[in-house]
C-alpha cells in the first residue's frame, strides 16, 4: 500500500454548523459536495458522514427524473431536483421516479 494512503474517504467526520441538530440520514452540504449523516450530529459538533452510496432523500415531488439523471440539492428546501440553477450537484437518480412521489434514490457525489 502507498505510504501516503490516509482512508478510503467513503465516510468523513463532518462538523454541523447549521444551527440545528441533524438527523441521522439528514443532507449537509460542504462545499460543493453533500453528505449524508450516519449518525444524529448536535450543531457545532462533528460526526460521522457519507460522502458516497445510494441513499433515500427528499427530491421535488413534482420531478420525474429517469435513470441515471444529474440531480441537484436545493439547500433551502432541503430536497433534490432537476433543477441547476444555484444548487449544488447532489448525484445521479437511480432507478427513475415517477411524479407525485417525494423521495429517489440517489447515488450521491457521482456527478460525471
Amino acid at each position: 500500500m502507498a505510504t501516503n494512503y490516509v482512508y478510503s474517504g467513503e465516510r468523513v467526520n463532518t462538523t454541523n454548523g447549521t444551527g440545528s441538530t441533524l438527523s441521522s440520514g439528514g443532507v449537509i452540504l460542504c462545499g460543493d459536495e453533500i453528505r449524508v449523516a450516519l449518525v444524529s450530529i448536535a450543531n457545532g459538533a462533528s460526526g460521522a458522514c457519507a460522502r458516497r452510496g445510494v441513499f433515500t432523500l427528499a427530491c421535488l415531488s413534482t420531478d420525474t427524473p429517469s435513470d441515471g439523471t444529474q440531480l441537484y440539492w436545493d439547500n433551502g428546501n432541503s430536497r433534490c431536483t432537476t433543477t441547476a440553477g444555484a444548487n449544488k450537484k447532489a448525484g445521479k437518480c437511480i432507478g427513475g421516479k415517477a411524479g407525485g412521489v417525494a423521495t429517489c434514490n440517489v447515488a450521491i457525489n457521482e456527478n460525471a
